[in-house]
């Protein structure tokens, strides 16, 4: 029954001209066509692996050399540190495999490629995440087809979460950037789109949108759930770290303050110096203030041979051991056991670059001085690198404004100073100081930098160290009798009343309404001290009233009341009444 029903179906013929289209590419195939092509012997293996294979290999390598142009130019510092460089190319790595696979199961919209930029922003810096976001859309759009929008989304997307994530050490700003990054996505998609010529399918476009917004949110949980792993597989300083070891209920902290209070004082406001510092100029200021924290806790060795740490009338235990290469090595100490301290409490290794350089390759001096006056001034006879710090000088900038902050602090708070040009001075000198010596060759800092830190540190121990009051010798001098007041010789005209009269005339007609007070006391003002008459005001300055004695001295006015009396050179009695004004400060103190 098949077969003749076969036989009476007509044959289908189709012809083919030369150069004719068969099937376009992209397009679904059809039993027809797969017959056509069947049929013309076009349905043949061809082994693109070989091109591919070089395509991939080129753009890898053209990724490669201008991501490390890039970091040679703007963080040349990063080539020193391998383990760290091998670190960020695992990541970049990783994020590049997870993309790949998205695309082969048609994800790639949803899949979080600003995670990585976020990342790195964290943990780097803001150049290594903007040449990683460009390095990554260059990959994906070659991996993609040559697809421009992918290329594009990814590019924009990384930009915009590497621009738009400031405060890293707070967990509300990832996921602010992760709305920015998100809304990106979504004008990105969106463009294209439009571009394509679908005008009329709105509900892909608002699928499109939905997971343009949720690729942002997504990538900001992503970024810092890839920071935590970070921090605790490597030990690396990110904000989530910083923030930990920044609380007072540290153990190494509460250490500190237990065994060495002035050195944790001191900490204290070393880490404040330099986190101003460096937000003035663009440094790491989270990472410099809490590093400021931990720089000096080598000194819990031997506290007391530490300025800040002895007490007054206590001594110097400096005195009483006498040996100057003894102090001079117990001073030096504190850098190496800082430094095994910090290995043995896992602190940061960027911690110990902190404690290691903050004193660079200086001199212990004063105790220099003294082995070469206990050598008879022979200079040659000490042997100087006894008394010069281990170092190395600051290979940064966040450790050179450290080791500024460290010294003008401790000068400025030994010193004394009583005005702001003396602090000027002594931070001036300071800085010259470490500059002379070189101290600062390695760190990066220019010109204007050191200039803006200077400028920072005035303003900042001005405030700390301003002239304050002897409260004692104040309250001393207001306790003292106050000297009699000189006399006061007023002219009364003739039938006014005396002073004890206009008294008990205030107390017999002091009006219960508080109302009325001011009016009262001006009339009894006006007769005590009397209208005088229009052909008296005008009365030669030589009256002879002037050298008659007063009967009785008129009473001060009370404060708020302000009256003129007779001129010594009229004696006569003009009275101005004005208006009662708060007492002056002076008048309090006084009063």
């Amino acid at each position: 029954m098949i077969e003749q029903a076969m036989d009476t179906v007509e044959p289908v013929v189709f012809t083919f001209a030369r150069n004719e289209i068969i099937v376009r590419e992209n397009e679904r195939l059809d039993e027809a066509d797969y017959e056509a092509l069947s049929q013309l012997n076009l349905l043949r293996n061809i082994d693109n692996s070989g091109p591919i294979l070089a395509r991939a290999f080129l753009a890898s390598v053209l990724a490669t050399i201008i991501t490390g142009f890039f970091i040679a130019r703007f963080e040349r510092n990063l080539f020193e540190n391998s383990r760290f460089l091998i670190l960020l190319a695992v990541i970049f790595l990783i994020v590049l495999a997870g993309l790949r696979l998205a695309i082969a199961t048609e994800q790639v919209y949803i899949f979080p490629t600003a995670a990585l930029a976020m990342l790195f922003v964290s943990i780097r810096g803001s150049h290594v995440a903007l040449i990683a976001s460009l390095s990554l859309a260059l990959l994906a759009g070659l991996t993609t087809n040559n697809s421009l929008e992918i290329a594009t989304l990814v590019a924009a997307g990384g930009m915009a979460g590497t621009l738009t994530l400031q405060r890293i050490e707070r967990l509300n700003s990832f996921f602010m950037a992760g709305v920015i990054v998100g809304l990106t996505n979504t004008i990105i998609v969106t463009v294209f789109y439009l571009g394509g010529g679908s005008y009329g399918a709105t509900a892909d476009l608002i699928v499109l949108v939905i997971l343009g917004l949720f690729n942002g949110i997504l990538a900001a949980a992503v970024s810092i759930a890839g920071m935590y792993v970070v921090t605790q597989l490597f030990n690396l300083p990110t904000s989530l770290k910083l923030s930990d070891l920044s609380q007072p209920t540290q153990p190494l902290l509460q250490r500190l303050l237990r065994e060495a209070p002035g050195t944790y004082q001191h900490s204290l406001q070393v880490g404040n110096l330099s986190e101003q510092a460096a937000l003035a100029i663009g440094a790491n200021a989270e990472l410099v203030r809490v590093a400021a924290l931990y720089h000096d806790i080598g000194k819990m060795a031997n506290p007391a041979f530490f300025t800040e740490n002895q007490q007054f009338g206590g001594g110097n235990p400096h005195d009483v051991l006498d040996d100057p290469y003894r102090s001079a090595n117990i001073i030096i100490s504190h850098i190496t056991i800082g430094e095994e301290m910090a290995r043995q409490y896992r602190l940061p290794h960027r911690f110990r670059d902190f404690i290691c350089e903050h004193h660079g390759t200086t001199q212990v001096y004063v105790f220099y001085r003294q082995a070469i006056n206990l050598a008879g001034g022979d200079e040659s006879a000490v042997d100087i690198a006894d008394f010069t710090n281990p170092g190395p000088r600051p290979q940064s900038r966040e450790t050179a404004i450290m080791m500024l902050a460290d010294s003008c602090e401790a000068a400025v708070r030994s010193t004394g100073p009583t005005s702001k040009q003396q602090i000027s001075e002594i931070i001036q000198q300071i800085i010259d100081d470490k500059m002379r010596t070189g101290q600062l060759d390695d760190s990066g800092l220019t010109l204007g930098d050191i200039k803006t830190i200077r400028h920072v540190f005035v303003e900042m121990l001005q405030a700390v160290f301003h002239p304050r009051i002897n409260y004692q010798v104040a309250a001393s001098k207001h306790s003292q009798t106050p000297p009699a007041l000189p006399a006061v010789r007023v002219s009364l005209p003739e039938g006014s009343r005396t002073t004890q009269e206009i008294n008990t005339l205030r107390d017999e007609e002091r009006p219960t309404d508080p109302r009325k007070t001011l009016t009262t006391r001006a009339a009894v003002e006006t007769e005590m001290v009397g209208t005088p008459k229009p052909e008296e005001r005008q009365t030669d300055s030589d009256d002879e009233d002037d050298d008659k004695p007063l009967p009785e001295v008129p009473a001060l006015p009370r404060t708020g009341e302000y009256r003129s009396a007779g001129n010594a050179s009229n004696g006569k009695g003009n009275s101005t009444n004005h208006p009662e004004k708060p007492a002056t400060e002076d008048e309090e103190a006084n009063r």
